[in-house]
């Protein structure tokens, strides 16, 4: 389970009990679809992350049902930059369609999701509920030490994506600046990071939350120069921990960011370095994002949306 999904699992849970139903989207979700209407039928009202087959098969059973549906549009759902060629394909826009015009209501976490739902829905009762996190649990952790990190699974798409190619070929050109990728492997083109990255370039692999922690903790700079962000949750925490984040201007991560960081180009790697050591020349701005995401999105004020969504479609 994601982070932020868990976050938000966590939230219910405080006021509801909640049913957590894992779906592998295979087969165009047909595998799942009968777990789901079980789902469906066993609860008051159902709750979907991300506008995929399984939000299709949960809208469309409730309808059936005569239950409320809620789903939480969070980027790659609604944008055609995760497909092939950009272009989503026709089977998942048909369901798309449906799931944006029948769930009782929709929930898209950044201000860019709700535009990117709005090209294929005229629903005028979108709402942006932006993602909260927890400033006591992510905060500084005394010295910072000069280093850059930047987190992402590590797979062939996100090489670009996520800008991790970006990442490692910056860190060429500071040489004597440490730079940790946090995330784990998930197919071979590790081996290619790993080709050109230099000495002071460490792939950590999977950390455990308090590592995690930790190194954010001590890390001056966070590096987030992806093609799309549909929030930019590991962002939000690295800017609690007071690591300037240094970011393209792509998807929502301006609203994140503000006018706390320093922008770069993603895919343009010496660019990318240039903000880093323009971000590593002004480690003010760390405690200025960490203002931003305690004002802006504060767990507390999501979980106040989310309850009383709930409340609502329950009546």
């Amino acid at each position: 389970m994601a982070d932020f999904v868990a976050t938000d699992v966590q939230l219910l849970r405080e006021e509801f009990e909640v049913k957590t139903f894992f779906c592998e989207n295979r087969l165009r979700g047909l595998p799942d679809a009968f777990r789901i209407l079980k789902a469906v039928a066993s609860t008051d009202v159902n709750v979907s992350w991300l506008g995929y087959s399984q939000a299709y098969f949960a809208v469309l059973f409730s309808r059936m049902l005569g239950k409320p549906s809620i789903v939480i549009l969070g980027g790659f759902d609604v944008s055609s930059d995760e497909w092939p060629d950009h272009m989503i394909p026709r089977t998942h826009e048909r369901r798309l369609r449906e799931v944006l015009r029948h769930a009782t209501l929709l929930l898209p976490i950044s201000r860019r999701i709700a535009e990117l739902a709005s090209r294929f829905t005229d629903r005028p009762d979108i709402r942006t509920v932006p993602l909260g996190f927890d400033s006591q649990e992510f905060a500084p952790q005394g010295m910072k030490d000069g280093s850059v990190a930047t987190i992402g699974y590590i797979r062939r798409d996100y090489l670009e994506r996520k800008g991790l190619l970006d990442f490692t070929l910056a860190a060429r050109e500071l040489e004597e600046t440490r730079f940790f990728l946090i995330g784990k492997p998930l197919d071979d083109s590790v081996a290619q990071l790993r080709q050109i990255a230099g000495p002071n370039v460490v792939l950590t692999g999977w950390l455990n939350r308090d590592d995690l922690i930790a190194r954010l903790g001590r890390a001056s700079v966070y590096v987030q120069a992806s093609t799309h962000e549909g929030f930019g949750s590991a962002l939000a925490q690295a800017m609690l921990c007071e690591c300037v984040p240094v970011v393209s201007d792509k998807g929502a991560l301006p609203e994140v960011v503000g006018d706390t960081g320093i922008y770069v180009t993603a895919g343009k790697p010496h660019n990318v370095a240039e903000g880093i050591r323009r971000a590593l020349e002004s480690p003010e701005l760390g405690q200025r994002a960490r203002a931003r995401i305690v004002n802006k999105f504060d767990l507390d004020r999501r979980r106040k949306a989310l309850l009383a969504t709930i409340n609502e479609v329950l009546g």
